[in-house]
This record gives C-alpha cells, sequence and structure tokens, in this order.
C-alpha cells in the first residue's frame, strides 16, 4: 500500500509543471500582453484581439487583459463578444466601483452599437449605481432613454 501511495507521489510530481514552464508562461503573458497593448495603440484591433486572446490562454483572470480585449472586439464590431468579456473583467473586480462603473460604460456603449437603447439605458444606469458623478453615464442615460422612448428598441 505504501509503494502504491508512494508511485502515486511521484508519478503526481513528474506531472506537475516545473519552475521552467512557469516562466515559460510567464514570459509568454508579459510578450502577448505587450504585444497587444501596442497593437491597441497603434489601432490594429485585429491584432490586438490576437494578441489578448494569447495573453488571457496563460492568466485567464487578468482582467485587465480581458477588459482590453472586449475593447479590442467592440472596435471590430464583434459586439456579443465583446459584452460577454466586458462581463467577465467586471466579475473579476465587482469590488472596485470605478472598474465596475467603466465597464458598465463599455456595455452600454455596445448595446447602442446595436440599437439596443433599453439594454443601454439600462447598463448605464448600472454605471451610475457604482459611481454616480460619472458625467459620461449620465448623458449617455439620457441619450439612450431618449432613443428607446423615440421606438427604437
Amino acid at each position: 500500500m505504501i509503494r502504491v501511495l508512494a508511485a502515486c507521489i511521484c508519478l503526481w510530481f513528474a506531472a506537475a509543471p516545473g519552475h521552467a514552464e512557469t516562466t515559460k508562461d510567464a514570459s509568454t503573458f508579459t510578450q502577448a500582453l505587450s504585444d497587444a497593448d501596442a497593437a491597441r495603440t497603434a489601432g490594429r484591433w485585429e491584432d490586438a484581439v490576437t494578441h489578448y486572446r494569447k495573453a488571457l490562454v496563460v492568466k485567464p483572470e487578468h482582467a485587465e487583459a480581458r477588459f482590453h480585449l472586449a475593447q479590442a472586439l467592440s472596435q471590430t464590431e464583434r459586439y456579443y463578444e465583446a459584452r460577454r468579456h466586458f462581463r467577465l473583467a467586471l466579475q473579476a473586480r465587482v469590488a472596485d466601483r470605478a472598474w465596475v462603473s467603466q465597464c458598465r460604460l463599455q456595455l452600454a456603449a455596445c448595446w447602442e452599437a446595436t440599437g439596443d437603447y433599453r439594454e443601454a439605458a439600462a447598463e448605464y444606469r448600472l454605471a451610475l449605481e457604482a459611481d454616480s458623478n460619472c458625467a459620461e453615464a449620465k448623458s449617455g442615460q439620457r441619450r439612450a432613454l431618449a432613443q428607446a422612448s423615440s421606438g427604437s428598441k
């Protein structure tokens, strides 16, 4: 029994990732994030999407990379996918009211871009709940409510 247990422990350690792999992952993440940020800054949105996805394979919990991926997706008019990533970014830091407000603003913009003004107004309201002084959320909510009451979605 002890030999079987020892053999299982040895196999577990042999299968566990080593330090070199962790260093490789960190390097891969850092390079992908750097490339993604450079592409985003230059307005090369498709490249940014590609590189943020590579970074998130290594660190899927990285909220900023997730947020910037969502922004890049929004810039390429992939609003459904962008909303999904903004929600994931938001969930990663729900206690950070400024972060929540920014994620909600971006979600609202995605809804507005697709003409769904009621959903946009709801997101702007949630952004204001997180930051009641956000001028962008106030003006966005007024705009979306006006569009919604004029007969748009």
